[in-house]
C-alpha cells in the first residue's frame, strides 16, 4: 500500500524538476527578446489576497479580429485559414457551407507561438476611427454608451492602448524569428489561439474563417522581489479599477490612467517571458470615479 502511495508523489516530484529544468534552460545564454512595455501591456489589477505577498501583471492585447465582423474594428485579420490550419486547425470544411455552423461550433482552442507588432499602422488606423466615432457621440458618450468621455479622454486614447497587436502566429518559434527578425519591434510569445467563424460586416463575402489570441501563456507575469514594494502602493490604490485583466476585445483606450510604470521583460529562448524590472513612473492624478474609457 505505501508503494501505491508513494508513485504519484515521485511522478510529482519528476514533474516538478521538469518544468524546473525547462525554466533553468530557458533563462540560459542570450534571450530571444528584451523589450520595455508599460502599463498599457501588462495591467497590474486590483486583486489583493492577504495570504500572499506576490504580486502578478495581467497581459493587455490588441484582438486580430473584431469581436462581431471581420470589419468594425479596423484591425486586420492577420490569423487567417492558411495560419489556423499551420497552427493545427481542421479548416477543410468551406465557412460559407451549409455544415460549416456545427462544423467550427465548439473547436477548442490550441497552443501556438505568437508574433505581437509593438508599431502596428493598423493600430493606430483604427485608434483613429475610435476617435472619429467617439467625438461624433452627443452628450460625450463614447461608442459603448460610457458617460463622461471629454475631449482630453479622446485625445488621450493613443497613450492608453496596449501596442501588443498579433499579426501572424505558427508552431514553429524559430521560422517566425526568421520571418520577423526585428526583435524591438517583434515580440513573440505563447498563447492559445481560437478559431471562430464570423460573418463579413454587411454580409459581403460571406462568412469567414479567423484566428484569435485568447491568452497568453502565462496569463500573468510575476514581479520580481526587488521591484515588489514600489508596485504594491500602486495596487493598493487600484481597487476602484473595474477593468478586465486582458485584451479579448476591450482594451482600446480602456483605462483612464496614463502608463504608471514601465516594465522591462526577457523572454528566453523557448520564448518563456519573465519581468526583470518594474520602474515606477511619476503617477499624475487620477481622474474622477466616474470617468471611464472606451472598448
Amino acid at each position: 500500500m505505501r508503494r501505491v502511495l508513494l508513485l504519484p508523489i515521485a511522478i510529482a516530484g519528476l514533474v516538478n524538476l521538469g518544468i524546473a529544468a525547462l525554466v533553468v534552460a530557458d533563462r540560459g545564454g542570450e534571450p530571444d527578446t528584451v523589450v520595455t512595455l508599460d502599463e498599457r501591456e501588462l495591467w497590474l489589477g486590483g486583486e489583493m489576497r492577504d495570504d500572499s505577498s506576490a504580486v502578478r501583471l495581467h497581459w493587455r492585447f490588441q484582438p486580430a479580429a473584431p469581436s462581431r465582423t471581420t470589419a468594425e474594428a479596423g484591425l486586420p485579420v492577420a490569423l487567417g485559414p492558411r495560419t489556423l490550419e499551420a497552427i493545427g486547425f481542421d479548416v477543410s470544411v468551406r465557412p460559407g457551407a451549409p455544415e460549416a455552423e456545427k462544423f467550427y461550433a465548439g473547436v477548442p482552442g490550441r497552443p501556438a507561438f505568437v508574433v505581437f507588432d509593438l508599431a502596428s499602422e493598423a493600430l493606430a488606423s483604427r485608434i483613429a476611427a475610435w476617435q472619429a466615432r467617439a467625438r461624433s457621440k452627443p452628450e460625450g458618450r463614447d461608442p459603448a454608451g460610457a458617460p463622461g468621455l471629454d475631449e482630453s479622454a479622446i485625445a488621450a486614447a493613443p497613450a492608453r492602448a496596449s501596442r501588443l497587436v498579433p499579426v501572424d502566429a505558427g508552431s514553429d518559434a524559430e521560422a517566425l524569428r526568421l520571418r520577423y527578425a526585428d526583435r524591438k519591434r517583434y515580440v513573440i510569445l505563447p498563447a492559445v489561439v481560437r478559431l471562430r467563424r464570423l460573418e463579413r460586416a454587411g454580409g459581403a463575402g460571406g462568412p469567414a474563417l479567423v484566428g484569435e489570441v485568447g491568452g497568453l501563456l502565462p496569463e500573468t507575469l510575476l514581479v520580481p522581489p526587488s521591484s515588489r514594494r514600489a508596485v504594491e502602493p500602486l495596487r493598493a490604490r487600484d481597487e476602484t479599477r473595474r477593468l478586465p485583466p486582458h485584451a479579448g476585445g476591450v482594451t482600446l483606450a480602456q483605462s483612464p490612467w496614463p502608463p504608471r510604470y514601465r516594465v522591462e521583460i526577457a523572454v528566453g529562448r523557448r520564448m518563456r517571458p519573465r519581468i526583470l524590472r518594474v520602474d515606477v513612473i511619476n503617477p499624475p492624478a487620477q481622474p474622477d470615479a466616474g470617468t471611464t474609457g472606451p472598448t
